[in-house]
Order: C-alpha cells, then structure tokens, then sequence
C-alpha cells in the first residue's frame, strides 16, 4: 500500500475489523486448502467426530483470519470504496482540505473485460471422440443443456460469475435441487463465504466445500457452517463465534456423486483482474485528492499582510470597560473613570474610540508604517497585501495523472477507449492489436471457465442420469460438449460484407460458411438462416410453380453443357478437349 499515513481498518459483513499494518496482504492471503484424500476418506462419513469437527473448524478459522481481508478488500474497490475511504490519522492539518475522492478503476477494468468475454452467449456444440456414438445422443445431450440453461437464466448466471471471478480471482457456484421438486438450479456463492477443499494429487478433485455465513435478528449474531461432500450436506451451528464449537443441526443429500459447489478461477494464480495494480489505484487516487485539495485550499488561501491595518472609515463609538461600563475623562484629575461627572458635578469627557476593522471583510485600510532611524530619520515602509499560495504545476500534475492512468490500463490489458487512436474507423488490424493483450488473457480465462462448465455439466449428468425419463444417460460425457466463447469486440460489419462477397465470387466457400460468417451482422445462427432460404425457396415454388421448374431445368442444362472442342485451325481459338 503506497503512502498510507495511520492505519486503515475497514468493517466486514461479518462484523470483524481487519487491520492493514503497510502490507497490503499476508502470504496466506491467497493459498488453495488440499490435504490428502485418504485423510478426508478417513473422516467424512463421521460429521460429529472429532477429527471431522476440528478439520472443518481449522479451515474456517484460517479463511476468516487470512483470507477474508484479502477478498473484501478487492470487493470493495469493485463497488468504489477505495482505501483512500478508510485512511485515518491526522493526514492534513486541520484547517486544510482533506478531499477523499476515490476513482472507480476496479469497476471499470472488471465491466469492460466482462462485456469483452462474455458479452455475446456461450455456444454449445458436441463433438464426441467415441466412434460408435450415435448423433442423436448428443442431440438429445444438447437439447438437455439448452433446456437447462434457459431455466437458469445461464447468460445472467455466468456474468455473476464472472463479476466474482474478475473481483476476487475466484468464483462459486452451488448446483441444488429445489426443495418438493426434481428441477435442477444453479445459484452463484459469494467468494467471502465459501472456499473449497481439494487433494494433493497430481490432477486435484474437490474433497469438500465450506461455506459460512452469519445471521443478525434483533441484534442476536449467530453464525452458520454448511459443509459440502460428494453425497452429503452438514449443516452446523457456530453460535455467536466463527472459530468456536460446532453444533450439527442438519443432514441433507445431494444427489449429484460429487461436490455440488464448483470453483471457477480467473488464472492459475486465483488473482483478480486489477489485483496487480492496487498501488496504482491508490496513487491515482491520492493524485486526484491531492489536486482537489490544492484547489480548495487555494479558494481558503491565508491573507499576508505587511504594513499597519488602519481604523479609517471606522465609526467612532464610546470606550467601555471590562463591565461594559462607559469610560469618561475626569475633569479634576484627568483619570479614567465610570462616573459621568466630576465631584464638583461638571460633566467628564466621554473617551471615545474607532471601530476595529473585521480583518476578514473584503475591505481593508492600510497605512505604510514609520519609524526612526538611528540618525532619527524618518522611514516609511510601503504596504503589501497577499496570499499565500502554492504554484500548481498543472502541466507536470496532469501528465502525471495520464501516466498512472496508462499504466494501470497497460498492465492490466484493459484498452484505452478514450485514447485518440482508438477510433471507430481503425483497421480489424489495428484493433486486433489493440485488444491483443486483453484477448491472451481471455483465451486462459476461457479455458478455465469451460473446466468449469464441463463440471457444472457433470453434476447435470450425474443427477438426470439417475431420474426415469430424461433422455440422459449416467454414463455421458460432458466433455464431449463443446463450448465457444465469441468475444464481443467492435464489430466493422462493411468489412465483413466486403470479404463475403469477395469469397463468393471466388466460390472458395460454402453457403454454409458464408452464413456463418454474416451471423456478427445479421444476427441469425446459420441452422436459423438456412431454414429461412428453405423456407423462402419453397414459398417461391408454390406461388409460382414455374419458377422452381425453370430453376431446375437451368440448373440441368448448366451440368450437361460441354465445353467447345480445341481446333487448332483456328487461330485465336481456343477449347477444352473433348472427352
């Protein structure tokens, strides 16, 4: 954390108060738990033993203790609540602005990666390495997944997913059923309340999953642990601490043959997307702080005055003393005094004085002020009157704001669509280059958030595959759906037009692959436009039954012409052979 001055302590949704003493996190701030399995085999089946308590317990108290800072932390830059909110200590003085303005990077970063890679729906596909699978296996496979996803709202649900991912490095999704039915749904898991448990083998699984969570009612705090295993939920009471007893209260099954909580990461390293650049934040922010502050302070500037401020133009008003008596001149002894008049009754001189200026009034008189030299020369010393302010570099403060900004936005692969060479009418080139960066960390995420789809897809399998009727077997393989990311880059559809017709007239390519390609422009699918032309064609043939046998005919004539025989008598002639 770059020039923090006190110590920042920000309150969490479970009303813990986490302390940051110059590091920005601890080295356990980001571990992925795994034991071996044999240990958890050993245990899991036995919710109230011991060993299964204090495992469960371990992991909880460790996630609260090391992890959870780091995970609010980057939540909260996502929704605007920098660090430069929570900043304590005596950072200017008093009398000084202390502007906290915090810039919404994170929100930014993170809403244009997520409308870059997952703007435009996932597709899905089969395509399945077994060949004695039956196509209509993956046809029956897909219309499952389709079915499902329009129940989950699967387009929304991935954006979710995708907020946590991006935030936090991390992402959870819970697969359950809802309660009196057989409907499968599908529900994201907040990354500061859950964490999941994997083995120490080469290719890890998931052992477990944790999640907690604490209920306030009527100022009452009581916490809840909810551990998840392949065929069982257990449901605990932690009371009023995290880190106490547990109390099992409930058991559920799954019915999905594996955890039904998934973990989707953003990169191996489980980092957010703007995680690297926090520093950068924090010092674009106390950048825009610092100005804001300059300028306020400016409007507040102090008032240096050299010289003597005058009492001229000021009213005169009668002198008072301490008791808010007035103070008269005495005629016999020539003191001051409260009385009116004198002993021999005459009346006292009343002492009158001139109002003091208010030094704070947009009107002062100055006079020069004088004195006496050693030579008793008189001196007179001009008058001056000024503020005390700064000489704001604005030249030097603005570049140094623009470079934080492009770093930030350079390490982070975010393009700068404000910049002046990011223009509409830019080549597909020069875009491709400028989305370059973005677009390789896009192709790691992809893979990542397909592993984790293939898993969402098996518990789907593994549930459907138990229940009577729905056309899905227990022995599918989810791998054998494909999945497609379309990234939602600027789309110049007069160049896409341009190549398709350049492609037509070469006849180098289907029809099929031209209307795959006009799908970024028309938006219809190519299964979607190929029925239309069907449909087109056949409505042409019944209002107009010639015309479907004159097309025949032409297209008959066209495959029996031959070419002209090659006459060599004939000079400039020329012809194919014949056959």
């Amino acid at each position: 954390m770059s020039n923090i001055n006190g110590t920042m302590r920000q309150p969490d949704v479970f009303g813990k108060n986490h302390s940051l003493d110059g590091t920005r996190f601890g080295q356990n701030a980001n571990v992925q738990y795994s034991i071996p399995e044999p240990t958890w085999e050993a245990v899991k089946d036995a919710p109230n033993s011991e060993n299964f308590l204090a495992l469960v317990r371990y992991y909880v108290n460790d996630h609260y203790s090391n992890q959870l800072d780091r995970i609010l932390e980057l939540q909260r830059y996502y929704y605007g609540d920098n660090n430069i909110h929570h900043w304590q200590g005596e950072l200017r003085n008093k009398n000084q602005s202390d502007n906290r303005i915090a810039n919404p990077w994170a929100t930014y970063i993170t809403n244009l990666r997520i409308g870059h890679q997952f703007g435009n729906p996932i597709k899905y596909g089969f395509d399945s390495n077994d060949d004695n699978a039956d196509e209509d296996e993956g046809e029956e496979l897909l219309n499952t997944v389709a079915q499902f996803n329009r129940q989950i709202n699967e387009p929304y649900h991935n954006r979710l997913m995708a907020i946590n991912m991006f935030t936090t490095g991390r992402a959870y999704e819970l697969m359950f059923i809802k309660e009196g039915t057989n409907e499968v749904h599908l529900t994201t898991i907040d990354p500061n309340s859950c964490f999941v448990v994997w083995s120490t083998d080469v290719e890890p699984t998931e052992l477990f999953a944790v999640r907690y969570y604490k209920i306030q009612i009527a100022g009452q705090i009581n916490f809840q642990v909810e551990v998840y295993t392949d065929n069982k939920v257990y449901y605990y009471d932690a009371g009023q601490d995290i880190t106490g007893d547990l109390t099992l209260t409930k058991v559920e099954e799954t019915y999905f043959n594996q955890v039904p909580i998934t973990e989707f990461d953003n990169n191996p390293e489980r980092m957010g997307v703007y995680e690297r650049v926090l520093d950068k934040i924090d010092e674009y922010d106390q950048s825009e702080s610092g100005m804001a502050n300059n300028q306020e302070d400016f409007n507040n500037a102090q008032l240096l005055i050299s010289g003597i401020i005058s009492n001229q133009g000021g009213k005169a008003e009668p002198m008072l003393d301490d008791n808010g008596n007035q103070v008269y001149l005495d005629s016999i002894n020539g003191g001051y005094t409260d009385q009116a008049k004198d002993k021999l009754g005459n009346n006292n001189t009343p002492i009158m004085e001139k109002q003091v200026l208010d030094t704070h009034s947009n009107v002062m008189y100055l006079k020069p002020y004088q004195f006496h030299d050693a030579s008793g020369n008189t001196q007179t010393v001009p008058t001056t009157a000024s503020y005390l302010t700064k000489n704001l570099n604005v030249t030097d403060w603005d570049k140094h704001r623009t470079d934080i900004a492009n770093e930030i936005m350079q390490f982070t692969n975010t393009p700068n669509v404000t910049d002046a060479n990011f223009a509409g009418n830019s080549s597909g080139v020069a875009m491709a280059y400028k989305l370059f960066g973005m677009d390789q960390e896009m192709e790691v995420t992809d893979s990542l958030f397909a592993r984790g789809i293939h898993r969402r897809l098996r518990l789907l399998i593994n549930y459907l595959g138990m229940q009577p009727g729905s056309g899905v077997k227990e022995d599918e393989n989810a791998n054998d759906v494909t999945i497609t990311f379309t990234p939602n880059n600027p789309k110049n559809n007069q160049a896409i037009v341009n190549v398709m017709q350049s492609l037509a007239s070469q006849g180098v390519v289907s029809t099929q692959t031209l209307q795959e390609m006009a799908y970024p422009v028309t938006g219809v699918p190519q299964s979607q436009e190929q029925e239309r032309m069907d449909q087109q064609k056949a409505d042409q043939a019944k209002n107009n039954p010639m015309a479907g046998i004159n097309n025949k005919l032409f297209e008959q004539n066209m495959g029996n012409q031959k070419p002209p025989k090659f006459d060599p008598d004939k000079d400039g002639q020329s012809g194919g052979e014949s056959n």
